[in-house]
């Protein structure tokens, strides 16, 4: 591909909320475009970002209400190389700064700056979801009831449905009891004084209705939980009662009662938050009454002498005036007999033990935000329950318990999770050389403590801890000292916790350099564009031809972060990446190696020697078949050995020196340069 022009080849565009226009031509600057967080895998992800500049002589880009670009503008950036569109940013205008470069009374510009999806999810004080709020779909009306303190007006969660209200000078005790994960803090409705009344729309009732609330309570006193009000039925209204027995009661016109159905209280009434449903239908041979509690059938109940079920118009929560245990919300009214009470249930519940690829999706969908997923959802992390938080941060949790990449998809304008186990093992996507003019000469290999972890304590939310340390090697605590960290991560059991830190000492004891900033000109190379723009977080990068640094092997990069400026003549580009080396797991049944137990060479060395000498101090010696193999040296200088000679404690190998090859002394540690590491 040629890239020498890219003059008809980037296009700006903004969304008029019909088509997308064209603002090319008015670009007066370069187009930088951010992506990733260039942290480790499983960190907080960062809202990808482009910014440019805009010609606005006309006014045309002025912000107000009615203009073209203002806040919450849709912009994309593209470019067409050879024909061919590759989408590279697209995200919501955050900002729009008129300024004048020549002074007030030159030229007018504007600078526009857009980001991604994850930007809107983190702005401000973004509030606390629940999985009971959030999976909430399909009803006629719903009132999730898990309003703050002092609230009189308790919020519908059904758009045009009014919200439930409460009598003057009566009160509901919001927000004063933690049920269930899965759910904010619901009334307690023994410390309230007032009832809540909310009005049912009018709709496609077909002799069959339902109530379903999640109730916890105790038996005793009789509690009122609530009461419909229908019209077209000899009965005017139903009751939910809970007691020592848990009832359904119709009243007549002349208030005159009757029990429709009686279950045993240790049904609902057992200490508790349950998803307690009960559905009145007209049935052939009357009116059919059922409860069930967390999709389970308790008891039904058929009346040949009542004919219909009616419509129900008006629902009624009330306090308990004496006796145990009485919370209820989430109280939800369907036309139709629910199918769904143990999906709700597990909702209840907050989904423990569901997966991080799962998990994200699932939140993804019930926030209406497109997602991707890379990797296989089923070998992510088991995640514990999913408590209320704002979605960005469950979100952040789920991926940082599993280890994997949260970022953005440059084209859809979504998400994408990327899980730990599929940046295992990668092919290279994308092999940069420098001797091909693919790096530029501002790439910094760099050797310090940053991402140095020897001491790692891993808890789990409201659970136990696991601790793994490494007190020898080049990174351990007697070699380097102690860098302790202490993470907690949203797992399901303790028993995931010694994998997680076992894992996290490695990355942060392995060998070997970080390339914070790798630079690359595409414009230079037109044969790399298709495998740039094809390249994901999270995929692996070759670096090769890097001029000879002693002690420095080849390296390979895992890609977390990068950025990318056009101009009409230049596509510049800089990764932001993590060693790859750690990401190279063992696979059972092919050949790789365990590391010796404890090796040494027997004799010094010059840089040019090609046979040495070894004394394995500690377990098996080397296997003479297994050739070849990359050791290492010291701290990084590597070598190929192409045969092994002797079975006993001192061996001789011989040696195919690499570049930046350097001299040894005896007793210097010899080891595989990629030893079969067991994955977390």
């Amino acid at each position: 591909m040629d890239v020498s022009d890219l003059s008809t080849g980037v296009t700006v565009e903004v969304w008029d909320g019909a088509v997308w226009v064209d603002v090319t031509d008015d670009v007066t600057s370069a187009v930088p475009i951010q992506a990733g967080s260039g942290g480790e895998p499983g960190v907080a992800p960062a809202p990808s970002q482009v910014a440019f500049e805009l010609d606005n002589g006309t006014g045309r880009y002025t912000p107000r209400p009615s203009a073209l670009l203002r806040f919450g503008t849709r912009a994309r950036v593209r470019v067409v190389v050879d024909g061919e569109p590759f989408t590279r940013f697209l995200g919501d205008v955050v900002g729009v700064e008129p300024y004048w470069p020549a002074g007030r009374d030159g030229a007018a510009h504007v600078a526009v700056t857009a980001s991604g999806v994850i930007r809107r999810l983190g702005q401000g004080r973004a509030g606390e979801t629940s999985a009971m709020s959030r999976g909430a779909t399909g009803y006629v009306a719903y009132w999730p009831l898990e309003d703050g303190p002092g609230t009189v007006r308790a919020a519908s969660g059904v758009t045009g449905v009014p919200a439930m209200w409460t009598a003057a000078g009566r009160r509901v005790a919001f927000a004063e009891v933690d049920t269930a994960p899965g759910s904010l803090p619901l009334p307690d409705w023994r410390a309230s004084t007032g009832s809540l009344t909310g009005t049912i729309p009018g709709g496609a009732f077909d002799d069959v209705w339902s109530i379903s609330a999640v109730i916890a309570a105790e038996p005793g006193p009789v509690w009122p939980v609530w009461t419909v009000s229908v019209n077209g039925n000899v009965w005017v209204t139903y009751t939910l009662a809970i007691g020592d027995a848990v009832t359904v009661i119709g009243a007549d016109r002349d208030d005159i009662a009757a029990t429709l159905l009686t279950v045993p209280a240790s049904r609902v009434a057992n200490g508790a938050a349950h998803w307690v449903t009960v559905t009145l239908a007209t049935d052939p041979l009357g009116l059919a009454v059922a409860v069930t509690v967390d999709g389970v059938t308790v008891g039904t109940a058929t009346h040949a002498a009542l004919a219909g079920v009616g419509r129900p118009t008006m629902i009624t929560a009330r306090p308990r005036a004496a006796g145990g245990l009485a919370v209820m919300g989430h109280l939800a009214v369907t036309a139709a007999a629910p199918t769904d009470g143990a999906a709700v249930a597990a909702r209840l519940a907050g989904h423990p033990g569901e997966n991080t690829g799962a998990r994200i999706l699932r939140v993804a969908a019930e926030t209406n935000v497109p997602v991707d997923l890379i990797g296989d959802a089923t070998g992510s992390a088991p995640l514990g329950p999913d408590t209320p938080a704002p979605v960005l941060a469950i979100l952040t949790d789920a991926a940082a318990a599993d280890g994997g990449i949260l970022t953005e998809h440059p084209s859809t304008g979504g998400l994408v999770y990327r899980t730990r186990a599929s940046l295992y093992n990668q092919p290279a996507a994308l092999d940069l050389d420098a001797d091909r003019d693919a790096i530029t000469p501002a790439i910094r290999p760099v050797v310090d403590d940053q991402t140095i972890r020897n001491d790692i304590t891993v808890n789990r939310t409201n659970g136990g801890a696991a601790r793994a340390v490494a007190d020898d090697g080049p990174s351990g605590i007697a070699e380097v000292g102690r860098y302790d960290e202490q993470v907690t991560v949203s797992v399901a059991w303790d028993e995931q916790l010694p994998d997680i830190a076992g894992w996290r000492l490695h990355l942060g004891t392995a060998p070997g350099p970080r390339y914070p900033v790798v630079p690359v000109d595409l414009a230079a190379r037109g044969d790399l564009i298709a495998a740039w723009c094809a390249l994901r977080l999270g995929d692996r990068v070759t670096l090769a031809g890097l001029p000879g640094l002693p002690g420095l092997p080849p390296t390979s990069l895992i890609v977390t972060g990068y950025t990318e400026t056009l101009t009409p003549s230049h596509w510049d580009a800089v990764i932001t990446g993590v060693p790859g080396g750690p990401w190279r797991v063992a696979v059972r049944d092919a050949a790789d190696r365990y590391d010796t137990a404890g090796c040494a060479t027997a004799h010094a060395i010059d840089a040019t020697a090609t046979t040495l000498d070894v004394d394995t101090t500690t377990g098996p010696p080397w296997s003479t078949d297994a050739v070849p193999f990359d050791v290492a040296i010291g701290d990084g200088d590597t070598a190929t050995v192409t045969a092994v000679d002797g079975t006993g404690p001192t061996q001789r190998f011989t040696l195919t020196r690499h570049t930046g090859a350097i001299a040894h002394p005896a007793g210097t540690a010899v080891r595989l340069a990629a030893p079969a590491i067991r994955a977390r």
